[in-house]
């Protein structure tokens, strides 16, 4: 045994027992985006990386995912969703939920200052305009999925 070791020998065997036959959840991200060109380079960003994902192409249906799947690690939303409202007020009910800490990542096409000092306010991990810098993004979703 280590001498500099954080858990004592008890401590492993317990964990190794508890973990026993069960391999660590692969990692799931909810893709908001109604726009078909930016949500084809999203999926295909992360087939590439093996990341699972689901997909709500409006805010109706990002709110079923939100409840029906309470496994989501990571959500990536447009900020203007297909003219229906924004990805900011989602944040919001997200923040309110059961899933308050969920890491957020923002996107668009356009954005203004008071939608970035919201987007501060509401503590997104980053903001992304368009053109997305696809190896930046995946850093960051990496980072935040501890992958």
């Amino acid at each position: 045994m280590l001498q500099d070791a954080v858990l004592n020998q008890d401590e492993i065997d317990a964990l190794a027992e508890t973990m026993d036959g069960q391999s660590p959840r692969a990692p799931k991200v909810l893709l908001v985006e109604g726009a078909q060109k930016t949500l084809g380079e999203l999926v295909e960003l992360l087939r590439q990386e093996g990341i699972a994902y689901l997909i709500a192409e409006n805010l109706q249906k990002a709110r079923e995912a939100l409840r029906a799947n309470k496994d989501i690690d990571l959500m990536i939303t447009d900020l203007r969703i297909c003219n229906e409202g924004s990805g900011l007020d989602l944040i919001r009910q997200v923040r309110d939920s059961g899933m308050a800490l969920m890491p957020v990542i923002l996107v668009s096409g356009e954005a203004g200052v008071e939608d970035a000092i919201e987007a501060m306010r509401l503590h997104v991990v980053d903001f992304f305009l368009a053109p997305l810098d696809l190896p930046q993004l995946l850093a960051v979703m990496r980072a935040e999925l501890g992958i």
